[in-house]
């Protein structure tokens, strides 16, 4: 590793994605930053996925280092980022999904944002494109780009919800891990936490140029026969604000942490971060126990996706120019 050019490594988590992951390797290969370190990561796959992955390990003969790694038992999402942490050598960690693409300019320019920000960056992340499951690429996920002022600590807390980062396109320095330890188990998401982290410990940027192209489920939220299920979107609801519930009590605990270290300095600010994650807890934990009473926003859910199929029923009929 030189001072100019630092060690990245470029992390590929997996997990039954059989149909897309040659694309996302392929992906992770075509990179154009040198030196690069691809970890390969399944997590335990009942599928194929992890033997395309080998193969494509087998036959690449590129300048990038190539780690192969599978979980000899299935850990989840955060478990799998987890264990690659524990692998990982890099200066930066450019985070990618086995269903999604990857551009080849994605960590050349990540890495020029960093070092731009004279490492003072904790967190970068980019636009990227959403895509169908069929591969066709779709809207930019952000319309507009983000203000620097929108990811400072201060204006991270106060976001009503703890999720802004593009997880598909994000990319931290290892001393979030480092100083922080591993994620809980309990959190789902990692582009709600890292980023936090990140937030404490210095700057956060935003290109907006898309770097990767993310791949949108759209039926997670149909039943069997591929209409939109209220029970699965109550599902869905208490799974989403219970992971925010997990989130928000993780940043207490990496409040603590931060506060007591030595690299804490402003101790008046951070007191005020706790504070208003505290209030949010509280505020989740009773929102949780009257859950029951939420009908109406399944409803309302169920109502607009149904209102878009029948307009798209009646445009069909109407005369075009």
């Amino acid at each position: 590793m030189t001072e100019e050019r630092p060690l990245i490594t470029f992390m590929l988590i997996a997990y039954k994605q059989e149909q897309f992951i040659a694309e996302a390797v392929q992906g992770a290969f075509s990179q154009t930053y040198t030196p690069l370190e691809i970890i390969l990561s399944d997590d335990c796959s009942p599928d194929r996925t992890f033997k395309i992955m080998q193969e494509m390990a087998e036959q690449y003969q590129g300048p990038h280092t190539i780690v192969l790694n599978r979980n000899e038992c299935n850990l989840g999402m955060i478990g799998n980022i987890n264990r690659v942490m524990e692998i990982a050598k890099g200066e930066l960690i450019v985070a990618a999904a086995g269903d999604d693409i990857s551009f080849p300019e994605r960590a050349e320019r990540l890495c020029e944002a960093y070092l731009a920000s004279d490492r003072r960056a904790y967190s970068i992340f980019s636009n990227g494109y959403w895509m169908d499951e069929h591969g066709k690429q779709m809207n930019p996920l952000r319309k507009r780009p983000v203000l620097s002022e929108e990811l400072t600590l201060e204006s991270y807390v106060a976001r009503e919800k703890p999720g802004f980062i593009n997880g598909c396109a994000h990319a931290w320095r290892r001393e979030t891990f480092d100083i922080f330890g591993p994620l809980p188990i309990d959190v789902s998401s990692e582009d709600t936490t890292i980023p936090f982290r990140s937030a404490l410990l210095g700057q956060i940027i935003y290109l907006h140029d898309p770097l990767v192209s993310y791949r949108r489920d759209v039926n997670r939220l149909k039943d069997h026969k591929g209409l939109y299920s209220f029970q699965k979107y109550r599902e869905a609801w208490v799974k989403h604000n219970t992971n925010h519930l997990a989130v928000y009590r993780c940043r207490l605990s990496d409040i603590d942490y931060f506060r007591s270290s030595l690299l804490c300095h402003d101790v008046k600010k951070i007191e005020c971060v706790r504070e208003v994650t505290k209030n949010k807890i509280t505020r989740l934990e009773n929102k949780l126990d009257r859950s029951v009473g939420h009908w109406w926003n399944y409803m309302k859910i169920i109502l607009y996706h149904q209102y878009q199929n029948l307009w798209k029923f009646i445009i069909k009929f109407l005369p075009t120019k």
